[in-house]
């Protein structure tokens, strides 16, 4: 049972909408609202957070009454931060949001929200559009508006300017993702990779761990957070099917840690086909480890290490692979073969058709048999 907070003057109790609990320290005086918060999860008990908003709340009253300035509203980087804190997200979407900061908000960083205008937010993302697409652009304004609704729910009382802010269209055009592989470029890299710290045994027991990672990826068409996630007990060789319930997480909280599948269409079984099956059996048999993708000493792998090696084995063999291609190969090959979309879409997991038909590439072949098909 949680633990309650005792109640003091000029202090309120909120519920952040990532479900923490911070407190508000809010004076008026002669028509101005001075205002501050903490978060009651950064200190070791409720009672000692309170100790520290009841700090706050007199420093505000001492300079309230001593005529000293007082900083009313934050400044966009300030914001910016809370709204790290207020509303958490993966690793790489944070890594995002950094690029879209310090490409045209950092710009802005010291300047207090309400001395911010429409007009700068639209010079902003002027300036940012003319070197990225306007679906680029379009995320970039995205993070102005995360910072405005940060400050609504710091209770600031600020006008959102993004509102009145456009994309323009861009000129830029974007090239497609090459995220096309055949199976003769996946032997070579595998080939390539056996080879790859082949004189140091805790390499070659990585490239190897690795090696069996990409043929269950290549036969199944999982995501490779998925296959990290893996454990003997989800393996079932009666009934010749892998048991996807959980993968490895990308959020820096969750570097290395099991975690549920993305949705519930994740959740699914695979067959096992007979060339994977032997594949399964070799690897179960060649460690003793609970986790069957797992590094030497046992310990999950982290996606960005597996990702990294397998980018450095490429480069190193001058091989345009990584392992995302294989989940469009896998869906590919089954759309070539006439499979039902839905069948293909259970077996990737995918929410919907849509994002099934999004992992087909068209190749020249295919538009060369679609022209020739018509004579």
């Amino acid at each position: 049972m949680a633990r309650k907070i005792r109640k003091e003057k000029h202090i309120s109790q909120r519920v952040l909408p990532n479900g923490k609990i911070s407190l508000l320290i809010q004076i008026k005086r002669g028509g101005e609202t001075y205002r501050k918060s903490i978060n009651v999860g950064d200190y070791p008990t409720p009672a000692m957070a309170m100790d520290v908003a009841c700090e706050i709340r007199d420093d505000l009253l001492r300079n309230i009454r001593n005529n000293i300035t007082i900083e009313k509203f934050p400044t966009i980087e300030k914001l910016y931060k809370r709204m790290h804190e207020l509303f958490p997200c993966s690793f790489k979407t944070k890594t995002k949001y950094n690029h879209y900061y310090t490409s045209a908000i950092s710009k802005y960083a010291d300047i207090p929200i309400n001395k911010i205008t429409a007009a700068d937010i639209q010079e902003s993302i002027n300036n940012y559009l003319t070197t990225h697409s306007q679906e680029d652009t379009n995320r970039c304004l995205s993070v102005w508006k995360k910072i405005y609704t940060t400050a609504q729910i710091e209770e600031i009382p600020i006008i959102d300017k993004t509102l009145k802010v456009s994309v323009a269209k861009s000129k830029i055009v974007v090239e497609p993702r090459d995220v096309k592989t055949t199976l003769e470029n996946f032997n070579h890299f595998l080939d390539a990779l056996l080879n790859y710290h082949a004189y140091d045994n805790k390499g070659r027991y990585r490239s190897m761990s690795i090696w069996y990672m990409l043929n269950i990826m290549y036969y199944t068409g999982m995501r490779n957070a998925e296959v990290f996630a893996l454990r003997r007990e989800n393996i079932d060789l009666t009934n010749n099917v892998i048991k996807v319930r959980a993968m490895v997480g990308s959020d820096k909280k969750e570097l290395g840690v099991i975690v549920p599948v993305k949705t519930v269409r994740s959740i699914r079984d695979i067959p096992i086909c007979a060339e994977l099956k032997e594949i399964l059996l070799h690897l179960m048999a060649w460690h003793q480890f609970d986790y069957l993708i797992c590094d030497y000493n046992g310990k999950l792998y982290k996606t960005d290490f597996v990702s990294n090696y397998i980018t450095n084995v490429a480069k190193k063999n001058k091989i345009k692979f990584n392992a995302y291609m294989l989940r469009h190969l896998f869906s590919s090959d089954l759309i070539k073969s006439n499979t039902n979309l839905r069948t293909i879409q259970e077996l990737m997991g995918h929410s919907s058709s849509s994002m099934t038909l999004a992992y087909a590439r068209v190749t020249d072949e295919d538009k060369n048999a679609a022209i020739a098909s018509r004579k």
